[in-house]
């Protein structure tokens, strides 16, 4: 069975990077894609931190995807 081309697309991202996931804050539909993001995240292998307004981070060189 043929990779989805999102997670062919994942897999091409540097691993070992610092990943910062902006989940969209809303209703469950968003809390769903946010569950199938991590789990896609996890499939191709990328460590990746939630981020969220009460922690600050630091974006400076970071991969930064938004849930949208």
């Amino acid at each position: 069975m043929e990779e989805p081309a999102i997670l062919q697309y994942l897999q091409t991202l540097p691993h070992g990077e610092s990943l910062f996931f902006f989940p969209n804050p809303g209703n469950v539909g968003d809390a769903m894609i946010t569950l199938a993001a991590c789990q896609l995240f996890e499939r191709a292998g990328l460590q990746y931190r939630l981020a969220v307004e009460s922690q600050p981070l630091d974006p400076a060189g970071a991969i930064m995807v938004y849930s949208g």
